[in-house]
Parts: C-alpha cells; structure tokens; sequence
C-alpha cells in the first residue's frame, strides 16, 4: 500500500484547532508519546510560517515533514524542520519528499536573498545527524569542519531567542526522553564517523550506548547555512544517486 501525502502551508498554528491535534497526534506517535501540549505550543511560538507535509496510508497519519521559520533578528532567519514516521515507513516513506523539503528551503532563501538563513535541528538519533551531514555538507558541529566564529555567534543568538536548555556547548536537555528503535540501531554504522562524533558529544565517548540505553532526554543541536555550497551538494547527490 503506497504512502500517501497532503500538504498544507499556514502562517500560524491555531491553537486548539484540528490542525494543531492532528500535528500533536502524529508527532507523539513518531517522536515521543511524552511531549507535552506547553512543549508542543511552545516549539511553534512566534513562528511565521509553517510548511507541513502529512504522510498517511488508508487515511491513517504514519508520518509528517514540516519546516517553520522564525526572525530571531533583522539578519538571521531560522528554519527548524521535524521528520518523524513510523519504523516500518521510514526508508520508503520519505524518499519521495526529501527533495521537495529541500526546494522548500532554498526557496525561502531566494525569497530573502540579504538574510543569513540557518536550518536548526536537535538530532535525537544518530541516523538523522549522520544523514544530515551526508545531505548538507555544511554542517555544524562536524567531525569535518573547525566553526567559525560567525557561526558560533549565530548558534549563540539561536540558544537564547529560543531560550534552549543547553547541557554542554551544543546539547540540548528536552523535556521528554526519546526511545532509539531496536531496527535502527541495526542500522547504525560503528565506522561512520558522523554517529562516532554524535555518541561523542552525546556522552564524551564514541562508544555506542547498549540497546536497553537507546533512550535519552536531550539532542545535539546543529546549524546548516543554506548556501551555495550546500545546494551544490544536493544537486550532485542527486545526480549521483540517479545514475546508479
């Protein structure tokens, strides 16, 4: 049975309509059925735009893909996106939306071409932070790239406009724990060195945690200019991966 998809762009999330339950639901069903309804409204506080795609097989929401945007100054504009779905939809489910998230981005980028736009994201699982660096190149942290006192300053203005509850330099503390599924630990590559440098930061060691500790309450938080640099990246894996 095929994925299938609805997408809906707003300017804000109207609190208690049927939007913001069927966001709510989804996202306790792929992320953590402990998310608060504060901690839910508080990640779409003063926002200005939402791009949300639901994923859904029989009329059933399986998945979602958003991104919001937020001015944290006259300069800086963020994007912080979401992908969640559930474990056995995850590798086919988003193929097809990948791109189509990642137009998004680089359209919003075109239409504020004089503002430094940043994607944040708090990395919870290691497959997420080691695709992210695969996808946009430019990344930070990496195990790859020193950071620059630009965008240092930048993750600095970040924490406090959203007022993050910061364990270490880059480790987000949530207010709710994250269960790692059994399938995807499978999958986690010990000799990749992006979920190396994830274990890392997570717990000042690369050695990954057992199955029974697949959970926790905090994330690695990363910045991602989107820049030409980036774009260029995308373009080729795309093109790679079509030639195979």
């Amino acid at each position: 049975m095929s994925i299938e998809s609805e997408h809906i762009k707003i300017q804000k999330l109207i609190v208690n309509s049927n939007l913001e339950k069927r966001l709510l639901k989804v996202l306790r069903l792929t992320f953590s059925e402990n998310i608060s309804l504060d901690y839910f409204r508080a990640m779409f506080k003063n926002c200005n735009y939402l791009d949300i795609t639901f994923l859904s097989q029989n009329n059933v929401d399986v998945g979602f893909m958003y991104f919001t945007t937020f001015e944290i100054s006259r300069k800086i504009h963020i994007i912080r996106p979401a992908v969640g779905i559930i474990q056995k939809h995850r590798i086919k489910g988003l193929k097809p939306f990948k791109m189509s998230l990642a137009k998004s981005i680089f359209m919003y980028q075109l239409r504020n071409p004089t503002k430094q736009v940043y994607i944040v994201s708090i990395n919870v699982n290691p497959l997420m932070y080691s695709g992210l660096c695969a996808y946009w190149s430019q990344t930070y942290p990496s195990p790859e790239l020193s950071i620059s006192d630009k965008y240092a300053s930048a993750i600095e203005a970040i924490n406090q406009y959203f007022d993050f509850k910061m364990n270490s330099q880059y480790i987000v503390k949530l207010p709710f724990s994250c269960l790692i599924d059994k399938k995807d630990t499978q999958r986690m590559n010990r000799n990749n060195k992006f979920i190396r440098f994830f274990f890392v930061q997570m717990f000042g060691s690369d050695a990954e945690p057992t199955l029974s500790d697949m959970h926790w309450d905090k994330g690695l938080l990363s910045l991602t200019p989107v820049s030409l640099k980036n774009l260029i990246n995308i373009l080729l894996r795309q093109w790679k991966i079509k030639r195979k």
